[in-house]
């Protein structure tokens, strides 16, 4: 199904209806995990795609936060140790998938983790992880043959939204921000965590059940697919969430309050989908998002 607006041309104007982020992620897939964390009290976070409860540290999240997407907008901030954990399942650690979630890191030291499914005590460290190095570079990273492989140079700017996909093929690894690619690696001989929890805002410890490497500001959204979406998807759940009122309006339907640029993911789309204004650019606590190469959002 097209989840894109159905934009309606009356004389002069275009009518954009919005479109609910939440249709757009369950659409794609749908998605086998799908953590919002929009949840106000108590230390529980809902999977709403499997109706499975993740079990947050209380004392290091705080709930009800201003969010990345422009329709719910609520997420959790993440600082003093806290983590969510997810019991282990093996419909989250499939052969091809791929793991997304909104980001705003607010700065820390060393390696921050974003998400995991992790196994450290497996000898190619099994699993996949998206997470930001000490240098504060976004990486996704799968465990392959005997070491880890990981791809991404992109520097996260501190309190900048940023939605971050790694999609696994069986054999590519990719990593997309902004739904623009940032990095590919070949991971051949993939092997899958097969006993450790997923974990939300830290990774496992080798030869421990304790954490590491806590993520410290906001994380949005996370969702995990049991195959590798392509970057038009991706380059939309993005769109959408920024501007719930994005319709994907050909160029002939150009309104006169857009921008228009030469280039657009999609074919024969010459608009930018945004009116170049501060509302496009921030959420509603005022944190501005990082815009896509070639949309005017941001630059007008």
């Amino acid at each position: 199904m097209n989840m894109r607006a159905v934009c309606i041309l009356l004389s002069v104007a275009l009518c954009a209806l919005a479109i609910d982020y939440r249709n757009v992620i369950e659409n794609a897939g749908p998605p086998v995990a799908y953590f919002r964390l929009d949840t106000a009290t108590g230390d529980y976070f809902w999977d709403i795609a499997q109706g499975r409860m993740g079990t947050g540290t209380a004392t290091g999240i705080t709930k009800s936060q201003p969010g990345a997407v422009q329709i719910n907008n609520l997420s959790a901030n993440f600082a003093t140790n806290g983590a969510i954990t997810v019991p282990y399942s093996a419909t989250m650690n499939t052969d091809s998938f791929t793991i997304a979630a909104w980001i705003r890191t607010t700065g820390g030291t060393g390696t921050r983790t974003i998400v995991a499914s992790h196994d450290p005590d497996n000898a190619s460290g099994g699993g996949y992880a998206l997470y930001i190095t000490a240098s504060n570079q976004i990486k996704f990273a799968v465990g392959a043959g005997s070491a880890w492989v990981d791809t991404g140079t992109t520097v996260a700017t501190a309190n900048t939204w940023y939605y971050v996909a790694g999609t696994f093929s069986g054999t590519t690894a990719s990593l997309f921000i902004n739904g623009d690619a940032a990095g590919t690696v070949t991971a051949t001989n993939y092997r899958k965590n097969a006993a450790k929890t997923f974990t939300i805002g830290a990774d496992h410890t080798a030869g421990s059940t304790a954490l590491q490497n806590f993520w410290t500001g906001g994380l949005d959204e996370i969702v995990y697919y049991s195959s590798a979406l392509t970057r038009p998807d991706i380059w939309f759940q993005h769109q959408t969430g920024i501007n719930p009122d994005f319709g994907g309006a050909t160029s002939c339907e150009c309104a006169a309050s857009k921008t228009c640029s030469p280039t657009n993911a999609f074919s024969g789309n010459s608009c930018s989908e945004f009116s170049p204004s501060a509302s496009c650019c921030q959420n509603g606590a005022g944190i501005p998002f990082a815009c896509p190469s070639g949309n005017a959002c941001c630059n007008g």
